[in-house]
């Protein structure tokens, strides 16, 4: 069974090669997702050859006004 890994991110440029690199023998049954909430440092550059996806989140607001609809 294929399962995902989302890993949430932001301004994590000096850690998340470490962090993706230790991940990577998890990649044979899994997808690694990185979410970047619009860092302001090189957080993508490094995490994209170590990941399957990067997507950037764009909040509007404050995290506080933000809801999941569960429809």
């Amino acid at each position: 069974m294929k399962f995902s890994i989302i890993i949430p991110t932001l301004n994590e440029e000096k850690t998340i090669q470490s962090c993706l690199s230790a991940s990577q023998p998890l990649r044979n049954n899994s997808e690694i997702i990185i979410v970047d909430g619009e860092s302001i440092d090189n957080s993508r550059i490094p995490a994209a050859p170590l990941t399957d996806k990067v997507i950037t989140f764009i909040l509007i607001g404050s995290f506080t006004n933000f809801r999941l609809n569960r429809s």
